[in-house]
């Protein structure tokens, strides 16, 4: 019984020998360069508080304007979300007459902010 195991075991040796083995085919070079080739490009949009990016086999980019990967382009918005100044910038600064109210701007995201002047000074919401 032995003997029929060992012989069927070299038979089969053999034959994997013959046919080149199971190891895997390896990685065609095509699929090599083209996972080589991807690169990322970005920009940062002031306006919005965001980064954009793409990754594509050609990019470019426009600091705090655009970003394109492979013909498809992504645009910064060129005019702030919202009215009036930072509201980081404006908050604590000198103000008259009190009472009075300026809208701002979210530096981070964007959105519409407030500030109002009391005892001089303007509070803003941030």
């Amino acid at each position: 019984m032995n003997r029929r195991w060992l012989s069927l075991a070299v038979l089969v040796s053999a034959v994997l020998v013959g046919c080149g083995g199971v190891e895997p085919e390896p990685v065609s070079e095509s699929l090599k360069s083209t996972s080589q080739e991807l690169v990322t490009c970005s920009t940062y949009c002031e306006w919005e508080g965001v980064t954009k990016s793409c990754t594509g086999n050609t990019c470019s980019a426009r600091q705090n304007d655009w970003v394109g990967c492979d013909g498809q382009y992504q645009y910064c918005a060129w005019e702030p979300l919202c009215e009036g100044d930072i509201c980081d910038a404006m908050h604590g600064t000198a103000c008259s007459p009190d009472r009075a109210r300026a809208p701002c701007c979210y530096a981070n995201f964007g959105g519409q902010g407030g500030c109002f002047c009391s005892g001089g000074t303007w509070t803003c919401t941030l």
